[in-house]
């Protein structure tokens, strides 16, 4: 058991984790692979299950933070490392001591809890941040996330279509675009990366990038992406992606074998964390 702090080379710092497993009723692209769409899904969820955890350990461990928008095929994930980073006994974390920050939108809170995320909260490991699911009822030290960050109302029209599946509902839209917006420009992350995924991983990616050009978080806005987790994260492209995992995907005679053989994460997100470090 280990007590986090925000320690070097971090120093409380965020990395902004984008990442879920594909469902299988949504578009099969997303399952796009060398094995029928039944044996990707378990490839998948396998490799984003072990990333996931991964990652997590290593940025808590180099005295980061992790924050994420809670989707449900990964905050188990997220929670499977609780138990190793308890806070002691005496202490009672608030908010900014939380190793994980947790974003949920209103526009989800009648509905269950993602799979971990109040054992998180109970721990003290993970703190749940509510955001608005209008944008006209947000609310940042007193101002609407476009007064206090200085958003043109056109950027924020132009990103909305993207936020969500062709079919969902405009204010499903809104909701996700009011929550991304507030979780990447209240915790200022010093990376993002890219796990697996589905249509939220794009819609986050283009987000980061697009605020980093805006001047509106650091970096250039290159996205860091695991392609051997396959999903969105494996097909995002242009000059702002980051290949960081250095493997190939796997090919029709090596994909049944990678069932068996978990891929191990650990050199590669070692690598990446320190090269977080040094930026």
């Amino acid at each position: 058991m280990t007590l986090w702090s925000p320690k070097p080379p971090l120093n409380g710092a965020a990395v902004f984790l984008s990442a879920s497993v594909p469902h299988p009723e949504r578009d099969k692209r997303f399952l796009a692979g060398p094995l029928d769409d039944w044996l990707m899904l378990r490839v998948i969820d396998q490799r984003v299950y072990d990333a996931v955890q991964c990652l997590v350990a290593q940025v808590l461990m180099a005295g980061g933070r992790v924050v994420h928008g809670g989707h449900p095929s990964i905050t188990n994930a997220i929670a499977a490392q609780g138990a190793n980073w308890l806070p002691s006994a005496e202490e009672t974390p608030s908010d900014a001591d939380s190793p994980v920050l947790l974003y949920q939108s209103d526009f989800f809170a009648g509905k269950p809890a993602p799979p971990g995320r109040e054992e998180m909260e109970a721990l003290g490991f993970a703190s749940v941040r509510w955001t608005a699911s209008a944008l006209a009822d947000s609310q940042v030290d007193g101002f609407s996330i476009i007064e206090r960050y200085g958003i043109k109302p056109e950027w924020f029209e132009g990103w909305l279509p993207n936020q969500a599946t062709p079919w969902a509902s405009a204010a499903l839209r809104e909701a996700l675009l009011v929550m991304r917006l507030q979780m990447l420009l209240e915790t200022q992350p010093l990376a993002a990366v890219c796990i697996g995924g589905m249509e939220g991983i794009e819609a986050e990616a283009n987000l980061y990038s697009a605020l980093c050009h805006q001047g509106l978080l650091p970096g250039d806005g290159t996205v860091l992406v695991l392609a051997s987790t396959f999903g969105a994260a494996a097909q995002l492209q242009g000059e702002q992606v980051g290949l960081v995992d250095g493997r190939d995907r796997s090919t029709a005679e090596t994909a049944e074998v990678d069932l068996l053989k978990r891929l191990d994460y650990d050199e590669v997100i070692r690598g990446l964390v320190v090269g977080m470090s040094q930026t």
